[in-house]
């Protein structure tokens, strides 16, 4: 969770064009990210979710971009480390 401290910052003008500043560099992350109003006090919560880890599977196999159903292909990374070893 980060506070941030907008005291001094008085104006609404600029409180809204603050918001929707940090809410379009936020849209980039897929993290939830949960971003409060700011209080009569001037101060202003967000909170983040944690990354999630990756599975085995997520990192070795992609979902197939040609297939109508859900197949799984092994990806480039996978692949590759496949051909390596086989030297």
């Amino acid at each position: 969770m980060i506070v941030i401290d907008f005291i001094d910052m008085m104006d609404k003008k600029h409180i809204a064009e603050w918001k929707n500043l940090s809410k379009k560099a936020l849209s980039i992350d897929k993290a939830r990210i949960q971003l409060s109003r700011i209080s009569k006090f001037g101060m202003l919560e967000l909170s983040r979710q944690k990354k999630k880890q990756s599975t085995i599977q997520e990192i070795s196999y992609t979902k197939c971009p040609s297939a109508k159903a859900a197949v799984l292909r092994p990806s480039l990374e996978y692949a590759a480390l496949g051909a390596f070893r086989k030297n």
